[in-house]
């Protein structure tokens, strides 16, 4: 009887050391918890290539801004005057005439360009330029030199062209150079005789 027991004993521990064997749960484990070395540097370099992609990207995004950028504005020639011709222009005739005073007003010429009061009062609504702002008095040149002008009773009155200014014909400022060098169509019918005497 105490034999029979003790061999019912005897196996039922064989069958749990069996059951339990530790180097199999060890091994798994260490399968669970470490990885290969294999699947490890691949997940490094999967992350390098993911921030190596990244930078790219980024580059990229930097490049296209700036090539688009901000639209470059071309500077306003016009923006003090409002002439036909650029700003330059009536600064040097302003100053070759009148040493550029708006108030410029003697017995004979009236305004910053030293137009005579005759012509003055023909070429405009004004018989002087007397409280004439600088694109107000002009704007009375430009229809001297250029545009012409007509008066309140309907009458025309032509353009004369810009040499009747003797700081034009003779050179004063540079004004000549910048006659044969404008391309507006109201101006290049002037050009040639501007380039002329800016070469003679």
């Amino acid at each position: 009887m105490g034999s029979t027991q003790t061999s019912r004993r005897r196996h039922r521990l064989r069958t749990l050391r069996a059951s339990w064997n530790p180097s199999r749960i060890s091994g798994q484990e260490t399968t669970r918890t470490c990885r290969p070395w294999a699947r490890r540097r691949d997940t490094i370099q999967t992350k390098d290539r993911h921030r190596l992609n990244g930078h790219r990207l980024a580059s990229v995004i930097v490049i296209a801004v700036l090539s688009i950028g901000t639209p470059v504005q071309a500077k306003d020639h016009n923006s003090i005057y409002g002439g036909i011709m650029k700003d330059d222009y009536y600064l040097a005739l302003a100053r070759c005439e009148t040493g550029n005073n708006i108030n410029h007003s003697t017995k004979s010429y009236t305004g910053m360009y030293g137009i005579h009061r005759q012509t003055f009062a023909r070429w405009s609504n004004y018989n002087s330029a007397k409280g004439l702002t600088p694109r107000q008095q002009t704007k009375v040149a430009d229809a001297i030199a250029f545009l012409g002008h007509t008066q309140r009773d309907g009458k025309h009155i032509h353009k004369v062209g810009p040499f009747g200014w003797g700081a034009v014909r003779n050179g004063c400022g540079k004004m000549l150079q910048m006659l044969c060098a404008s391309k507006h169509p109201k101006v290049t019918q002037y050009a040639p005789r501007a380039c002329r005497l800016a070469n003679g």
